[in-house]
């Protein structure tokens, strides 16, 4: 029950693939399947240190430090960020949490059929729970559907409302000097039809698509985050979705893109965003009123009976792009025992990713509760 419980919460919360996930590079066996799903993972991070970096911290003290400073991609765990500014802002009255915002406000940041369909089903999770009232939606609710379902136009629309530049100035307070600058980094999927706009209008965007690829390539990380900070500008004030719709991305976004996307995602390091897990286990960094405002976004986890059972609080977080699978969580139980893990793997296979996921949760568990596991976890090397 708790492991279906804890897989569930998972899995609600991490970035959707983008499109054409199913064009599958060849593969081969990533894991046995003789063992079991906690030591396949195990396993799979001593043939592929490369791939993967993992910090675990049980009671305070460092279980393992595997490849801990290494810059690895987050994906849509870097919303922890958002959502940590999030409540320092509502702790200061600079944002109200129940404010009721138009649910048009989101939709200007909604690109069809590239979230998964995250965007769809936080909507229905707020249809059977009467959240919506005249078509607006509280400020909260939108920063939990941020993380609980992975919201991408949630994460685009706060990053208007709280600033990106107060965002990044939360994980410099925080201590992150590795992590690399926060942008509208979803938006980025409308770069190409940018480029196209500004050089390549006298044709259509497939014949120029070459070209749009070649200067893309050529892009320092500076360049494509202001690309997408001038996509975001736009869509600011695009309350009829009239720039996401003459984009069309659908008739040119392809898996070479993808990949591209994939390898300009915002990094930072595990050991980075276990120190932030810490401090966000321990309710002792951030004044009380800031954690009476995270912990309703942040531990939507312990929404759940079973989880209530055996731990006192908990909060997660994962990504997830064809390539990259990430995830944070700091959990508590009822005896006082603090987990705070960070696990990210980079370019990996589309078998690879979905074997990985499939036992990512019993991995959770097993650091968490089995002594034994993490002395395995300790025949890692740094």
């Amino acid at each position: 029950m708790l492991r279906k419980v804890w897989h569930l919460c998972l899995t609600a919360s991490l970035l959707v693939t983008v499109a054409f996930a199913n064009i599958a590079e060849a593969a081969s066996p990533a894991i046995k399947e003789e063992d079991d799903g906690a030591r396949q993972i195990l396993q799979f991070i001593k043939k592929n240190p490369h791939k993967s970096s993992l910090v675990v911290s049980y009671n305070g003290k460092n279980v393992v430090k595997h490849r801990s400073s290494k810059l690895m991609p987050l994906a849509s765990t870097v919303k922890i960020i958002v959502a940590v500014t999030y409540a320092k802002q509502a702790a200061k009255g600079k944002i109200n949490p129940n404010e009721r915002i138009p649910l048009t406000e989101l939709d200007k940041y909604a690109i069809p059929d590239l979230d998964g369909g995250a965007q769809a089903q936080w909507l229905q999770h707020l249809k059977d729970n009467n959240l919506i009232i005249n078509g607006t939606v509280s400020l909260e609710e939108v920063a939990k559907g941020m993380i609980g379902f992975s919201s991408n136009a949630n994460t685009e629309y706060l990053m208007e409302r709280l600033s990106i530049d107060q965002i990044n100035q939360t994980f410099r307070e925080l201590g992150l000097n590795k992590h690399q600058p926060i942008y509208p980094f979803y938006l980025s999927l409308l770069i190409p039809y940018e480029i196209w706009k500004t050089y390549f209008s006298d044709q259509s965007i497939q014949e120029a698509m070459p070209k749009i690829k070649k200067k893309m390539r050529s892009m320092s990380l500076q360049e494509h985050r202001r690309w997408a900070e001038k996509v975001f500008a736009q869509l600011m004030h695009d309350r009829d979705q009239r720039y996401i719709k003459e984009a069309d991305i659908a008739s040119w976004y392809d898996i070479e893109l993808d990949r591209m996307f994939s390898d300009r995602f915002i990094s930072s390091t595990t050991s980075e965003y276990v120190s932030v897990m810490k401090k966000l286990n321990n309710r002792s960094y951030y004044s009380k009123k800031t954690y009476k405002y995270l912990i309703p976004v942040m531990e939507q986890i312990m929404e759940i009976p079973g989880n209530n059972e055996w731990l006192s609080h908990a909060g997660l977080k994962g990504g997830s792009t064809l390539y990259i699978l990430t995830q944070a969580f700091y959990a508590t139980d009822k005896q006082g025992n603090k987990t705070a893990l960070a696990i990210f793997f980079n370019n990996l296979t589309p078998e690879e990713n979905s074997q990985l996921q499939a036992h990512l949760n019993e991995f959770d568990l097993r650091v968490m509760t089995d002594p034994q596991f993490r002395k395995e976890l300790k025949t890692l090397k740094s």
